[in-house]
């Protein structure tokens, strides 16, 4: 998603100025977590009462589930972190 950002900010009439991958250990990682990422991905889910909602009585299973796969070896993430810092663009 992050690479549709400059032509979302296009179409609102903004132009990007810089447009970057940022490192992130929590969201954007390959392989086993630290301990804290993982302690900052629980506290991450006792605040997402919707998902908790959506997910009803499966929601520790989810939650659980997510937080094992973080210390897995094998835990794999293509996933990267985008940063788009723009301006309105002058008429």
């Amino acid at each position: 998603m992050g690479g549709k950002i400059p032509d979302i900010l296009e179409q609102l009439g903004m132009e990007a100025s810089h447009n970057f991958t940022v490192p992130d250990r929590e969201v954007s990682f390959s392989g086993r977590s630290s301990p804290d990422v993982v302690e900052a991905w629980q506290t991450r889910f006792d605040r997402m009462y919707m998902l908790r909602d959506y997910c009803g009585s499966e929601f520790e299973h989810v939650r659980d589930e997510f937080l094992n796969c973080l210390t897995l070896d094998k835990h794999e993430c293509k996933a990267t972190v985008r940063c788009v810092i723009a301006n309105k663009r002058k008429s």
